[in-house]
């Protein structure tokens, strides 16, 4: 697996993309930066799960090329999902990171994310 260094940059990054359920697994990704779209597929199993993008850092990059390694657009579908079930989730790159959050944790191709109840504000 490609070594993801900058995990909170991604999280950051996937904050100003668009998602949009396309059904079975699929999402559509509008990406914040580039406008350009892009197709996720994530498979939940429990606490682990598993995604593909059609971005070219998805197809292109590392030694598991094709396999939508721990980019933004993948995050940006585990965000979504979590703010349907109203969580905020957080991004770490190892399971001691996470574990530090004492919270349950998703694996998703090697990244891990945490989630918590998202805070309600108050209406005036």
């Amino acid at each position: 697996m490609r070594n993801t260094k900058d995990v909170k940059g991604i999280q950051k990054k996937s904050k100003a993309h668009e998602v949009t359920p396309l059904g079975d697994d699929l999402y559509g990704v509008v990406s914040g930066a580039s406008g350009q779209g892009y197709v996720v597929h994530l498979v939940s199993r429990g606490r682990q799960a598993q995604a593909t993008c059609t971005c070219p850092w998805g197809t292109q990059g590392g030694s598991h090329a094709g396999q939508g390694r721990n980019c933004s657009h993948v995050a940006a579908v585990v965000d979504f999902i979590a703010q349907a079930e109203e969580r905020t989730v957080s991004l770490w790159a190892s399971d001691e990171e996470a574990r530090r959050q004492h919270r349950p944790a998703l694996k998703v191709d090697g990244l891990y994310y945490t989630g918590r109840r998202a805070q309600r504000v108050a209406a005036v």
